[in-house]
């Protein structure tokens, strides 16, 4: 269900900013063709065109040898790099456009991906390029578009915070490329712990949930015939899907303060419980806050969303170092002294106490 109604979600989502995509492509395509004028103000100043294309150039070469690695077969790894060229041009494009307008938060990055998927698997179906190397293509293309076009969309947002701050242009672009770079050598080897101590997405007792990864793993297999899926209960997902937009669309034809968004149901769908239940209630609790909050004043509610903000992130993280700390001495095949206490009374009133700080803390916030 949650195929159907994520593939049938990402495509209207295309075209509800399709006019977006016009104009983002069309802008890219002209500051790609646009000559840099003798004089430029220094918060004008960009990145020569020619350097950009050189380094694009660097990284589809590097791209090349990944999908090469990935398959086994330079062509279908040149195929995939064209077609991830292509896609990435275009969704990068979309992806500034889109968060220039209505912010990061609301870039639709699930659904360009998913389109990016299918039309990887289409063009290397198209060539006669199938089986386990088409499926390991099609996901690649999928995850460098992904990655490119939510980079495109936090990359955007910077250079607007430098343009509100005057700042260099170029000197930014320069810290963003660092940036990016020094990641991958963090990355890549936390991932490889983690899969060595939890596993990811590979459904074990304590593996980690990839649900999205997971999705477009699904769909890669389908489109290849390498795995099947029950088309029934992706038809049902679809249709939910139909039948939610047609809803929308009536909402917001009729001024309706609520509205019925596909793709938060649709993520909604294939997310596993154990993940939807505490979204769910970290919006209750952020809505009771903010309705406590609000009595006391505009200030008092942007304090309250602030330390909430950042009490929530800051758990985040938290659990995140810790998951990380904690698989080091798993991969090296140690068993932590840690008592495992496997109660659902415990593990609820440790949320409700989480919640109850956060709530208590944004309702107890004071503005000088």
């Amino acid at each position: 269900m949650g195929v159907g109604a994520m593939i049938v979600g990402g495509l209207w989502s295309m075209v509800g900013i399709r006019h977006g995509i016009a104009n983002g492509v069309r802008d890219a395509i002209a500051g790609f063709r646009a000559k840099n004028p003798v004089a430029v103000a220094r918060t004008e100043q960009d990145l020569s065109t020619s350097k950009i294309l050189l380094m694009l150039a660097a990284a589809a070469f590097v791209t090349f040898f990944l999908y090469e690695s990935l398959t086994g077969s330079p062509s279908v790894a040149l195929v995939a790099s064209i077609v991830m060229i292509i896609a990435s041009f275009f969704f990068v494009a979309v992806s500034s456009y889109i968060v220039g307008l209505v912010g990061s938060s609301n870039n639709p990055i699930s659904g360009m991906t998913i389109c990016a998927l299918l039309f990887a698997s289409v063009v290397l179906l198209l060539l006669g390029m199938s089986g386990m190397q088409g499926v390991l293509a099609a996901l690649g293309v999928a995850g460098v578009v992904c990655c490119a076009a939510a980079t495109a969309g936090d990359t955007s947002q910077d250079l607007k915070t430098g343009y509100l701050v005057k700042a260099t242009p170029w000197k930014q672009q320069v810290a963003q490329l660092i940036g990016i770079v020094l990641p991958v050598l963090v990355i890549a080897p936390v991932l490889t712990l983690l899969q060595a101590g939890y596993g990811i997405g590979t459904g074990g007792a304590n593996a980690l949930r990839a649900p999205q990864a997971t999705l477009f793993a699904s769909i890669a297999k389908a489109m290849f015939g390498h795995e099947g899926l029950p088309w029934g209960m992706v038809g049902l997902g679809a249709g939910i899907a139909v039948a939610l937009i047609i809803l929308d669309e009536s909402l917001r034809l009729r001024g309706a303060a609520f509205r019925a968004h596909v793709m938060p149901v649709a993520v909604g769908i294939y997310l596993p419980l154990s993940l939807a239940v505490p979204i769910l209630a970290g919006g209750i609790v952020a809505w009771q806050m903010e309705r406590a909050a609000s009595r006391r004043g505009p200030a008092f509610l942007a304090a309250a969303k602030n330390i909430a903000i950042l009490i929530s992130s800051g758990l985040i993280a938290g659990e995140a170092i810790a998951g990380i700390l904690i698989a080091v001495p798993r991969t090296l095949g140690w068993e932590l002294p840690i008592p495992v206490i496997d109660s659902d009374v415990l593990t609820i009133a440790a949320m409700l106490a989480v919640a109850g700080w956060i709530y208590q803390a944004g309702r107890s916030v004071k503005v000088t």
